[in-house]
C-alpha cells in the first residue's frame, strides 16, 4: 500500500524529501548496509504508512524491494525514519558492544545492550514493566519472555536494558512460505501476555482512547478535509459503541516487528506503552498497523 504525498508543514521542513519515495531510495542507498554480509541493490521504494501528529512528531515507514546479487531473490525490508519537531528529545536506540574477560578461564565473551532516551516518563514506566514481566518470565520464559532491565537513569530519561535476540514475526511472515507456526506462538505469547496477574505501570482508561481517537479524527480531516463529514461519522459510531471492560496487562503498541522469535520462543519489545487495557487494544493495532503491508 502506497500512502500519498504529504501536506507541507513548517514545524517539519525536510518533510517533502522525507516523503518522496526516489530521493529516500538514494539516501538508503547511501547509508544502509546489510548485517549479514551480502550485496544488494535496491530497486522500488515507496511511503508505506505514516503516523503523524502535527506539529510534534512524525514516523515515516518505507518499503524497499532489494535484489540480491548473488541468489537472485528480492527480499522486502522495511525501514523507519522518525522526525521531531523543535529541540524535543529523539527516541533514539543505540546498540552498544561490551567484551569482558574471565580471569579465571581466560574466555573472551561479548553482549550487546541497548539504550533507549526518553522525553517524558515513558521510560520509568518501560523499567518498571519489564522488571515484572521478566520476573514472570524467569519462572516461565517457554510462553514468552522480555529483555532484562538493566536500569533507569532518571535524569537523563535513559532506559538500559539487555538485547532482545530473535527474528521479528513481521519479518518472518515476508520471507518464510508457511509461517503460520510463528504466528501460532505469537498468539500464544500475547495471550499468556493478556492473562498474567502482575503489577502494570499505569492504567488506560477508556476516556484516554477516546481522545486518542479524537486526535485521529482532527489528523484526518486536517489530511482530508473534503471527507470530513465521514470522517466524524465514522469516529462517532466507534466512540458510541466503546465501553469499558475489565483491564488486562496489555502491550498497547503492538506490531508484527515488536513480536520476536528466537528459535520457537517469542519475545515482546518495545513496552513504554505497556498499561492495564482493554487487551484487545493489541489485536486492532496489529490489524490497524500491519493490514496495509500484508496486503
Amino acid at each position: 500500500m502506497c500512502v500519498k504525498p504529504l501536506l507541507a508543514d513548517p514545524v517539519f521542513p525536510g518533510l517533502g524529501v522525507a516523503s518522496n519515495p526516489e530521493i529516500m531510495q538514494g539516501v538508503f542507498a547511501d547509508y544502509l548496509r546489510p548485517l549479514r554480509g551480502g550485496t544488494y541493490r535496491g530497486t522500488d521504494c515507496h511511503l508505506s504508512r505514516v503516523r503523524y501528529r502535527r506539529g510534534t512528531r512524525c514516523v515515516l515507514q518505507y518499503t524497499l524491494r532489494l535484489a540480491d546479487s548473488d541468489t537472485g531473490h528480492e527480499p522486502i525490508q522495511w525501514v523507519t525514519g522518525v522526525m521531531y519537531a523543535k529541540d524535543r528529545t529523539r527516541r533514539v536506540w543505540e546498540r552498544f558492544t561490551m567484551q569482558a574477560r574471565g580471569d579465571t578461564v581466560g574466555r573472551t565473551h561479548e553482549r550487546r545492550f541497548y539504550a533507549k532516551v526518553y522525553r517524558d516518563e515513558g521510560g520509568e514506566r518501560a523499567y518498571r514493566a519489564l522488571q515484572a514481566l521478566r520476573s514472570r518470565a524467569d519462572e516461565d520464559n517457554e510462553k514468552f519472555t522480555v529483555a532484562a532491565p538493566i536500569a533507569y537513569l532518571g535524569e537523563l530519561k535513559v532506559l538500559l536494558q539487555e538485547e532482545t535476540l530473535g527474528t521479528s514475526l513481521q519479518e518472518m511472515i515476508v520471507q518464510e512460505e508457511d509461517a503460520s507456526l510463528a504466528v501460532r506462538k505469537a498468539a500464544e505469547a500475547l495471550a499468556a501476555l493478556h492473562l498474567e496477574h502482575i503489577a502494570t505501570p499505569q492504567r488506560h482508561f477508556l476516556p484516554n482512547e477516546v481522545a486518542a481517537l479524537e486526535r485521529t479524527e482532527t489528523i484526518l480531516r486536517w489530511a482530508c478535509p473534503r471527507m470530513g463529514a465521514e470522517i466524524e461519522e465514522t469516529v462517532g459510531t466507534v466512540v458510541a459503541s466503546l465501553e469499558e471492560v475489565p483491564p488486562a496487562p496489555t502491550h498497547r503498541d503492538l506490531k508484527l516487528d515488536h513480536i520476536l522469535l528466537d528459535g520457537d520462543r517469542p519475545s515482546l519489545v518495545d513496552l513504554g506503552n505497556f498499561a492495564a487495557a482493554a487487551p484487545v487494544l493489541d489485536v486492532a493495532n496489529v490489524g490497524r498497523s500491519d493490514a496495509g503491508r500484508l496486503s
